[in-house]
C-alpha cells in the first residue's frame, strides 16, 4: 500500500503544479486588467491570495511525498533514508487516456471458492483435518479384536540332497491363525479415542471459523472494490464538468461578463475535482490488490 502512496503523491503534486500554473496565469492576467482600469487592485491581492494558498498546496503534497518516499523503504526492510526509484504508473496513464478502468468481472461467490481453494491457510487447515481423522480410526482400529494369520513353507534341502528322491517328499506347509484382543487396558484406547476426537471436533471448528472469516475477509473486499470503482466514475464526471464550467467562466472573464470571485470558485471547484480524481483511482487500486490478497492470488 506504501508503493500506491507514493504514487499517488506524485500524481498530486502534478495536480498542484497545473493549478499553481493557472493561479500565476490569473494572477498576471488581473494584473495587466488593474493597469487596463477594468479592475481595481484590490483584486491582485485577492488573485496572489488564491496563488499563496495554490503554492501551500504544492508545499504539502511534496512533504507528503517525501514522506511515502521514507516510509517505503523502511517498510521493505531498508534504511528510511534510501530512495528509491518507483517507476511511473502506467495504469494511472492508461486510465487517463481511456477514460476507464479494469472493473472486478467474477461473481462474489466464485471469489470466495478461489479464496478457500488457495489460501495456504486454509488448505493447511484442511490436511490437518484428515490427518487427525487417519488417527481416529487407528485409534478405534486398536480397540477391536487383531486376527493374525500366518503361512509358512519349508524345503528340507539337505535331505533331498542326499537322497535324490521325490521332491515332494522333502516338502513341508503349516499354516496359523490368531486372534488377539485386550480384555483390559485401563481405559487407556478409549480415553486415545476420546482425546483425538476431541481434538478432532476442535480443528473443524477452527477450519469453520476460518472459513467464515476468509469468506468475509472477501465479501468486504469485493464490496469495497466495487464502491471505489463508482467512485472513480463520479469523480471522472466530476473533473469534465468542472473543466467544463472553469472554461466557460475564465472566457467570461477574460472579456469582462464574470466577476473574479465566480472564476476563483471555478479554480477551487476544478482542482478538488481533480484531487479527489487522483485519490479515487488510487483507492481503487488498493481495493484491488486487497481483493486479490483475500483471495490469496496476489503476486
Amino acid at each position: 500500500m506504501a508503493y500506491y502512496d507514493v504514487l499517488k503523491r506524485q500524481e498530486l503534486i502534478k495536480v498542484s503544479e497545473q493549478i499553481l500554473a493557472r493561479s500565476q496565469e490569473n494572477t498576471q492576467r488581473i494584473r495587466d486588467f488593474v493597469e487596463a482600469g477594468t479592475l481595481i487592485p484590490a483584486d491582485v491581492a485577492t488573485a496572489e491570495l488564491r496563488e499563496a494558498n495554490d503554492e501551500l498546496s504544492l508545499l504539502n503534497n511534496s512533504n507528503s511525498l517525501q514522506i511515502a518516499q521514507a516510509t517505503l523503504p523502511r517498510l521493505l526492510g531498508l534504511d528510511p533514508g534510501v530512495l528509491l526509484a518507483v517507476s511511473v504508473d502506467e495504469s494511472y496513464q492508461l486510465y487517463q487516456e481511456r477514460g476507464t478502468i479494469e472493473r472486478v468481472e467474477i461473481p462474489i461467490e466464485e471469489a470466495i471458492q478461489i479464496a478457500l481453494s488457495t489460501r495456504p491457510e486454509f488448505q493447511e487447515r484442511q490436511a490437518q483435518i484428515k490427518s487427525q481423522e487417519w488417527s481416529l480410526t487407528l485409534a478405534k482400529l486398536q480397540r477391536w479384536p487383531r486376527l493374525n494369520a500366518d503361512v509358512d513353507y519349508n524345503v528340507n534341502l539337505d535331505d533331498y540332497l542326499r537322497e535324490r528322491e521325490n521332491f515332494s517328499d522333502f516338502r513341508s506347509w503349516s499354516a496359523g491363525v490368531s486372534l488377539n484382543f485386550t480384555l483390559f487396558d485401563g481405559g487407556i484406547l478409549g480415553n486415545r479415542v476420546k482425546e483425538i476426537g476431541m481434538q478432532l471436533e476442535q480443528t473443524r471448528e477452527n477450519a469453520s471459523d476460518l472459513e467464515r472469516s476468509v469468506a468475509l475477509a472477501v465479501r468486504q473486499a469485493y464490496l469495497t472494490l466495487q464502491r471505489s470503482e463508482i467512485a472513480v466514475d463520479i469523480s471522472k464526471k466530476q473533473v469534465t464538468n468542472a473543466q467544463l464550467s472553469l472554461d466557460v467562466i475564465q472566457g467570461r472573464f477574460d472579456v469582462g461578463k464574470a466577476i473574479l470571485l465566480e472564476l476563483l470558485d471555478a479554480q477551487t471547484s476544478y482542482a478538488q475535482a481533480l484531487t479527489n480524481e487522483v485519490n479515487a483511482f488510487y483507492d481503487y487500486k488498493i481495493a484491488q490488490t486487497r481483493l486479490q490478497d483475500a483471495m490469496g492470488v496476489l503476486q
